[in-house]
């Protein structure tokens, strides 16, 4: 009887174990470097798109803007890269950063079937950077945000550098 139970129980909890570790909702790494700000913003784009081409998701206020359907693949290439650049916004110290579009890709199947990555780049002045605001368009829902700001440094050939954080 206890092995059955427990037979059952891991027949039931597995699947949503080994499930837990894959990312099935948008995300985007912002990376602050001196001068820019780049965003990889990676969207499942077959959700995104059934969101847009929803009028009840506009009467609702989920989103800002409806897809019209039967557009061609470019077409809505174009329609997401224009949500995007008008509803993602990036403030550095308070300052808004003016962002455009450098890259656009489908990910390859056996990574995230049906997703884009969308990389955005923006440039800023600011030398001591204390604040970011980073907002995305509502349609999108979600979007697991990682933050990097990373720390340059020059190891000579052989020495080791100790880094701190």
């Amino acid at each position: 009887m206890f092995k059955n139970l427990l037979l059952f129980l891991l027949l039931i909890v597995f699947p949503i174990v080994a499930n837990a570790h894959l990312l099935k909702e948008n995300s985007a790494t912002v990376t602050l470097r001196d001068g820019q700000v780049e965003v990889r913003l990676l969207v499942d784009s077959e959700r995104w798109k059934n969101i847009l081409k929803n009028s009840e998701s506009w009467l609702m206020g989920d989103t800002n803007k409806v897809m019209q359907s039967g557009l061609s693949d470019k077409k809505e290439l174009i329609f997401l890269q224009k949500l995007l650049l008008k509803y993602t916004h990036i403030q550095v110290n308070n300052f808004l950063i003016t962002l455009k579009i450098m890259h656009s890709t489908k990910t390859p199947e056996k990574m995230h079937k049906g997703y884009i990555e969308f990389i955005l780049l923006g440039k800023h002045t600011q030398s001591d950077i204390t604040q970011l605001a980073v907002q995305f368009p509502k349609s999108l829902n979600r979007v697991h945000t990682n933050i990097v700001q990373p720390k340059y440094q020059l190891i000579q050939a052989g020495k080791k550098k100790v880094f701190s954080f």
